[in-house]
């Protein structure tokens, strides 16, 4: 199976509640961060690996996981990937930057150090599994999907994943950042709805993350439409460009 790990989830959580388990080789996901939630609920509804994967169509990059799961192997054949900062130098190995490729195989449109707007990072060690690909970590965000907070950190979608675990009212979810102190939490409830305790659980443990300074609000909403393409953005940020660059010019984000 291959598609969008939101929408495999969706299946894999249904049938997980309804006891159905359907064997596959193995599930191939992409175009979206991968939640460790999402991953049990697919290998437990269909009985096999799940294998995260990274790719443009111009094939500036591709990239994806073996059978160890520590990241994603570049595949080296068919682009040369660089990691680099606002300035367009050079990341050293383990410091995220924006990923910037140039494709070897794609003679149609070639594209030459092509800036995808993806973070990521190449990792410091090899993978246990012998490949000698190296290993980057997984592309987890968009640099318009990083929250900025009001104290100058930066934060990955992943980690705002956190406050919402322990709540079971909740079926879809989507954070946007309208400006630098200002967050607006759409929440699509299921039959459990929130209490109102919940939802300062909620607000509470996002300003544990984003600083005290955020303002949260939550909003209950009927649905959450994905893009035209059919993806699902889990953070959205408002913040201009020129807001989203730090003083030093550098990237950190927080995970």
């Amino acid at each position: 199976m291959d598609g969008y790990p939101s929408a495999i989830y969706i299946l894999a959580r249904f049938m997980v509640r309804q006891g159905i388990q359907v064997p596959l080789s193995a599930v191939f996901v992409a175009s979206e961060p991968l939640y460790d939630h999402q991953r049990a609920a697919m290998e437990k509804a269909f009985g096999c690996q799940v294998f995260n994967y990274y790719g443009l169509a111009e094939r500036a990059c591709s990239s994806g996981e073996c059978e160890k799961h520590t990241g994603n192997h570049h595949f080296m054949e068919e682009s040369i990937v660089e990691i680099l900062d606002p300035k367009g130098q050079a990341m050293p190995d383990g410091n995220c930057g924006e990923v910037v490729g140039t494709s070897l195989v794609n003679y149609t449109l070639p594209l030459l150090r092509y800036r995808t707007g993806d973070i990521c990072a190449y990792q410091t060690r090899p993978c246990p599994c012998g490949r000698g690909l190296r290993l980057m970590d997984v592309v987890q965000t968009k640099k318009e999907d990083i929250i900025l907070t009001p104290d100058g950190r930066y934060i990955s979608p992943s980690v705002l994943t956190h406050p919402l675990k322990p709540l079971h009212g909740i079926e879809k979810t989507q954070i946007i950042q309208e400006d630098r102190c200002h967050f607006l939490v759409k929440v699509v409830q299921n039959k459990n709805r929130l209490s109102e305790r919940e939802v300062r659980q909620l607000v509470s443990a996002m300003q544990d993350r984003l600083g005290k300074e955020a303002q949260i609000e939550v909003q209950f909403v009927e649905d959450i439409p994905r893009t035209a393409t059919g993806k699902f953005r889990f953070v959205v940020s408002k913040v201009t460009p020129e807001d989203n660059s730090p003083k030093d010019n550098a990237i950190a984000i927080t995970t």
